[in-house]
């Protein structure tokens, strides 16, 4: 993890130790028991602060909703993942987004973005940057 992502959220996350802890994120359609589990909306992406040891320190979900004319990205999260957010990394993710809030992006689109800023694909199918987004996206 980035030195800035780490002395910004390390008030938050006392615990939290600078070499066990990277940026990542999982694409719903991009995993092997997609087609099993009833998600509840188009398609998920979640955001982590990943611990190399496993689980994580914190988490977010972007969201595909179907809204009739389109589907939409929708950003969820508890208030423990608030501070994620005002990271560094994150921020830079979210001004990115908010730059094209008009284009409808979809979970490829946000893939490319979070990679393009550091975060790891931990996808069972990772995306391909193809344009056809690995197994069962889009």
């Amino acid at each position: 993890m980035q030195k800035n992502d780490y002395d910004y959220l390390k008030p938050f996350f006392p615990d939290m130790e600078q070499e066990k802890v990277f940026w990542s994120f999982i694409c719903f359609s991009r995993q092997d028991y997609a087609s099993k589990v009833p998600l509840g909306c188009e398609d998920e992406i979640m955001l982590a602060l990943q611990c190399a040891d496993g689980g994580c320190v914190t988490e977010m979900a972007i969201r595909w909703h179907n809204l009739g004319k389109t589907v939409s990205p929708r950003l969820e999260c508890f208030d423990e993942a608030w501070p994620m957010l005002l990271a560094p990394s994150c921020a830079k993710v979210m001004q990115m987004l908010a730059a094209r809030h008009d284009q409808d992006l979809s979970p490829d689109d946000v893939t490319q973005i979070l990679l393009e800023s550091g975060f790891k694909d931990l996808s069972d199918h990772p995306w391909k940057g193809d344009g056809k987004g690995g197994e069962g996206c889009d």
